[in-house]
């Protein structure tokens, strides 16, 4: 056979994969003197990759919709969380535990809704 002597170049090119991103959103309330509700919202990021440009970008208090949108979380590197508040009017739901949050999350490629119970002060 025919035999071929020469130089060559091989290139090898690595892809870095960025991870998942697995976020849990969890909120408790407080009541300030206006009466008016108050989420504190925690973000959390328990996936092995970056969320970036994470926002809420609903969220209603049974049928009212809270304030501001859209919250802005920012950067949930993994394994950290992110705190955020948002305002419900007064008549956004009662007293006690037979309240409902529905929140709507997104970040850069991703999106996810969260729903939980949610106790009124």
């Amino acid at each position: 056979g025919n035999t071929s002597v020469g130089t060559f170049t091989v290139t090898v090119t690595t892809f870095t994969v960025p991870g998942t991103v697995q976020l849990i959103a969890s909120a408790t309330f407080t009541k300030n003197a206006a009466g008016q509700y108050v989420a504190t919202i925690t973000i959390r990021n328990t996936g092995t990759g970056t969320a970036n440009v994470v926002q809420v970008s609903s969220g209603v208090l049974n049928s009212t919709a809270g304030a501001p949108f859209p919250l802005v979380f920012g950067t949930v590197a993994p394994g950290a969380s992110v705190v955020q508040q948002m305002t419900f009017p007064p008549g956004a739901g009662t007293a006690g535990s037979g309240n409902v949050l529905r929140l709507s999350v997104v970040w850069t490629g991703g999106a996810a809704s969260f729903s939980q119970r949610a106790v009124l002060p």
